[in-house]
């Protein structure tokens, strides 16, 4: 797991806190924080992976939470989804995808429809494996990691 990927999970765990510390003022202002939707890509399967935007996108305090990349650890997607209706600090913009791999997701494995392990797909010191945690044929080879990639280089996430 990379430092960054570490991050984000660090992330979904922070802010999984301040959720269920806010839960309440969070149902009763939920219009006050703006909501965007994108849409960033398609599984192998074709599913949709979306990502919703909360806050300030000019500030410069970004966050990136990745609820699911491992299909077969569907919690942190109950914590995303939990965060999208919680009310942000000021000066923050939020990212988060609800499900990275909605096809493992979906079929209760590990890796994605191709049985790649999205997390070992990144090139950031990719290296070759096989079984459990197949890296893929080669870095970002899988659709699911490229919209990943292509997310961070644009959100730039500082926390």
């Amino acid at each position: 797991m990379t430092p960054r990927h570490r991050l984000i999970v660090l992330c979904v765990l922070a802010f999984a806190a301040a959720a269920q510390a806010h839960a309440v003022n969070a149902t009763a202002r939920a219009d006050a924080t703006v909501h965007r939707t994108f849409l960033l890509g398609r599984s192998v399967d074709g599913h949709t992976i979306t990502a919703v935007e909360m806050g300030d996108p000019d500030t410069q305090r970004k966050t990136l939470v990745v609820g699911c990349i491992h299909g077969n650890e569907r919690a942190g997607i109950a914590i995303a989804k939990r965060l999208i209706s919680t009310e942000l600090p000021a000066e923050t913009d939020l990212w988060i995808v609800t499900d990275l791999n909605p096809d493992g997701a979906a079929a209760g494995t590990r890796g994605n429809a191709d049985g790649v392990d999205l997390n070992r797909n990144f090139p950031w010191h990719w290296q070759r494996l096989s079984g459990t945690y197949y890296s893929g044929p080669r870095p970002l080879s899988e659709p699911e990691t490229r919209v990943a990639y292509r997310l961070i280089e644009r959100v730039r996430p500082t926390v």
